[in-house]
């Protein structure tokens, strides 16, 4: 089914998709960046969170290509030059590795924490590596087809969006969309799963040694452990959506690979409901992230602080009218 064949319905149905999840991403996201420096208020903390900004900057380039995908979607196809539709291609592939090997680093980080929370001391020099490697393997993964190993981004589904064409069947194609599959959602999701298995078993025996008796001795490291383990728990629901979001397009991407394929409005859904993990893991960070929920109730409190003072100096000039 092309975009001639496609009931006007499915556009804008996916244009209203494409608008909340667009809309979510973006203020969330934003919100996240303008409040990471009351977040986290000293260097350190900036620092040892610095995988937060690389989450953030991927969840907004995830969404950045929408404009183009609207414009489509009210015009019944694509307009942009190829050069664009290979362009747009190029950068969401960018934008998802980064995604999922940040929340990979996340959750490989949040179990050296629990597993030894006194030898981590994060330095300059290895987190900016760190955050560089990140984004170095996505540029690499998603540029493979321009120098021959794949195929360049195209028109996919009902031709509102672009993106590598898992519908050639040639040798070299085939293998980069397997590999992509295997190194991007593969290989990240069991090294998360471990991650999140060694936490949750690390925790449950040392909650089983204060139990013992150890709890005067070890009661402030084990207030260090319950923080570290709730936001854990809040990556882990990250990862959890990201697998939900991403699963059907892998899937769909992997069918084709082997000639299977599917309707053109399941190829294009499932393209975009993908990106509804870049919404769903800046509302997980706002709502459960607790530097964040005091981030946002001391501006609310300082806020409130100017309110009451205005007032006051209200109060005291009407006072010194009626003298």
């Amino acid at each position: 089914m092309t975009a001639e064949e496609t009931s006007t319905m499915w556009f804008y149905l996916i244009a209203s998709l494409i608008l909340v999840v667009g809309s979510c991403s973006f203020v969330t996201n934003l919100a996240i960046l303008s409040m990471y420096k009351k977040m986290f208020t000293t260097r350190k903390s900036r620092l040892f969170n610095m995988n937060l900004i690389s989450l953030t900057v991927s969840d907004i380039g995830i969404v950045i290509v929408f404009p183009l995908e609207l414009d489509a979607c009210f015009n019944l196809g694509w307009r942009m030059s190829e050069t664009a539709c290979v362009m747009a291609g190029f950068l969401d592939a960018v934008f998802a590795y980064a995604q999922m090997f940040t929340l990979t680093a996340i959750a490989l980080e949040k179990y050296f924490i629990i597993r030894s929370p006194r030898s981590v001391n994060p330095q300059l020099n290895m987190i900016v590596i760190k955050i560089l490697v990140i984004w170095g393997l996505s540029v690499i993964l998603s540029g493979l087809p321009f120098v021959g190993f794949g195929s360049y981004p195209t028109l996919d589904g009902i031709e509102i969006s672009c993106a590598f064409d898992y519908h050639d069947q040639s040798i070299l194609n085939r293998t980069y969309i397997i590999a992509s599959v295997i190194f991007g959602f593969i290989l990240p999701i069991f090294t998360i799963s471990f991650c999140y298995t060694g936490i949750f078993r690390i925790a449950s025996h040392h909650m089983n040694k204060v139990a013992k008796g150890n709890k005067l001795s070890e009661e402030k490291e084990a207030k260090k452990r319950k923080l570290e383990m709730k936001l854990a728990k809040t990556t882990a629901v990250a990862i959890i959506c990201f697998v939900i979001s991403w699963a059907p397009y892998a899937s769909i991407a992997t069918m084709a690979t082997f000639g299977k394929r599917v309707p053109a409005v399941a190829e294009t859904f499932s393209a975009v409901f993908a990106k509804t993990s870049s919404a769903l893991n800046a509302v997980i960070y706002v709502y459960n992230h607790p530097q964040f929920k005091i981030a946002i109730l001391k501006k609310g409190a300082d806020g409130g602080a100017s309110t009451s003072k205005v007032r006051m100096t209200s109060v005291s000039n009407d006072k010194s009218d009626d003298k």
